[in-house]
């Protein structure tokens, strides 16, 4: 069975792996503290920091599970520095994102106003610059935000 989760999981879930590749490259993800597992053929849901939802979700062309969804994404912490990918905001299943207390640094992006399941989310103790963007006001969703430096 796991082999087959770790197939479908590698198959269906070639977005999410490429979002995530995306963001390792982005914040240097080989000089932190943790990247257990990243990049590697193991299942999504087993990399650190990654989470996903415990039920298979259905695709729109099979009626067969294909995949979880991937709900959390924890880095805080981490030695993470350089920016954030413009592809982050197609995490639209993300209800928690935190990367505080690392290096990152650049603009919050406006695409963070596309994760619309947030409940939760923490940029700070990082050196963004700019200001933030109105499209975090579009999170419905958004119960907590930690922004400070």
């Amino acid at each position: 069975l796991q082999e087959l989760e770790q197939e479908m999981d590698f198959f269906h879930n070639l977005v999410y792996r490429y979002i995530l590749g995306n963001l390792y490259f982005e914040m240097n993800g080989n000089s932190w503290n943790r990247n257990d597992k990243w990049l590697t053929p193991f299942i999504l849901c087993t990399w650190f920091g990654v989470d996903c939802s415990t039920e298979f979700f259905v695709c729109d062309y099979d009626i067969s599970p294909c995949g979880r969804v991937l709900t959390e994404l924890d880095l805080r912490d981490n030695k993470g520095d350089g920016t954030l990918p413009e592809e982050l905001g197609y995490l639209s299943t993300l209800t928690y994102l935190d990367v505080s207390v690392n290096s990152l640094h650049g603009s919050i992006g406006s695409e963070i106003g596309q994760l619309t399941d947030l409940e939760r989310l923490s940029f700070s103790r990082n050196a963004f610059a700019g200001s933030i963007p109105s499209e975090l006001g579009l999170l419905s969703r958004l119960e907590q935000v930690s922004l400070h430096d």
